[in-house]
């Protein structure tokens, strides 16, 4: 890494001059944990301008937004110009148009530098036609990041395992508020899919005296009318349909005793930035038993359930969740667990260094 290290993304989605999920954090993320192994750069399209000074920012051509032929022709020009302005550098791409990308490493790419993908999923070669256009680049790979080991394994490269964001003490972090000074029961903050379950969730607690706060984009102007529709007279709830901003987003964590995922679909299978966020601020979450949330029972930092029509219904609701998950005694169990969880990340963060630097 004597060039320095590059963290990019080749696709670099554009909704409205943000450029939401992982890519801004995970990219800081990075920046923070090498910053002193060497010097850390940003590449990505325009849109990456309103996140990265200018010098750590690589510019990439387009900001791409669609998945059409013409699309893909611009992600392969942002390829080609980070493939040319790498030469000599490490260059770890974030995952996004896993096909495309792994078709571009096979025409554009001819090493120069080492390279490392961040995998989540299997959906880059989920197919035969996939498997085959990802054979002719892997051996240009020089490693898999990636949280699970099932996923990691099935790319064939060296890999590590590590959560998808790393806890950094004092990073981007907001004092954390004591519980009584909490202004909500529950969050449920981010971008708003089907696949999140909120609007289950939010039927749920229009009926409850819970104070919970819902805040995000939708993805759909279906989801948005429903959520309308259903907190239309519920005080208790107060509805943020848009986006928000990075310290919004950390206040509404930091305002909430509880923050709750009730995924479905994809989203409970795959791993979540959302609960790693609300870990990192130090506040337990509440979630439905699945993949993506196992470790929030293992390591015992909330509260993981079957069902959420029985976790949130009881002949008498004081004793449902107010006797139980609001107790001082189990609250502060949850916290102290939270923190010897975050510990543990001294080591992901060495283990990934290391990784990358070897």
């Amino acid at each position: 890494m004597n060039k320095g290290l590059i963290i990019a993304d080749l696709r670099s989605n554009n909704n409205a001059g943000k450029c939401t999920g992982h890519y801004i954090p995970v990219a800081k993320m990075y920046q923070e944990l090498f910053k002193k192994e060497c010097n850390v750069f940003v590449a990505g399209g325009p849109v990456y301008e309103n996140y990265f000074s200018k010098d750590t920012f690589i510019k990439l051509p387009f900001n791409v937004s669609g998945d059409s032929f013409f699309h893909k022709l611009k992600l392969f020009f942002n390829s080609i110009c980070l493939f040319t302005k790498a030469k000599g550098r490490t260059i770890i791409l974030q995952q996004s148009s896993d096909v495309t990308t792994h078709l571009a490493l096979a025409l554009f790419y001819w090493g120069g530098s080492r390279l490392f993908l961040i995998r989540y999923s299997c959906h880059g070669i989920d197919s035969v036609l996939k498997q085959f256009i990802y054979t002719l680049c892997r051996y240009k790979i020089n490693g898999i990041i990636c949280p699970d080991q099932r996923v990691a394994e099935a790319y064939k490269r060296p890999h590590i395992i590590i959560p998808d964001y790393i806890y950094i003490p004092n990073a981007n972090t907001i004092p954390p508020l004591p519980y009584s000074d909490k202004k909500y029961d529950f969050c449920m903050v981010g971008r708003i899919s089907e696949e999140k379950g909120i609007v289950e969730i939010a039927e749920i607690l229009a009926k409850r005296n819970y104070k919970t706060v819902i805040a995000g984009k939708p993805q759909t102007q279906e989801l948005a009318d429903k959520l309308s529709q259903i907190c239309k007279n519920c005080p208790q709830i107060e509805l943020v349909l848009d986006y928000i901003s990075d310290a919004q987003y950390l206040q509404y964590l930091n305002d909430s005793k509880y923050t709750i995922l009730n995924y479905k679909g994809e989203y409970s299978e795959r791993s979540s930035g959302v609960v790693f966020d609300t870990l990192f601020a130090g506040v337990p979450v509440i979630g439905c038993r699945c993949t993506a949330l196992q470790f929030i029972e293992t390591n015992n930092v909330g509260y993981v359930y079957e069902s959420a029509e029985k976790l949130f219904s009881s002949r008498n609701e004081e004793t449902c969740l107010c006797d139980v998950l609001f107790k001082e005694a189990q609250y502060n169990l949850y916290l102290d667990n939270i923190r010897k969880y975050r510990d543990t990340h001294v080591n992901f963060a060495k283990n990934l260094i290391e990784f990358i630097t070897e």
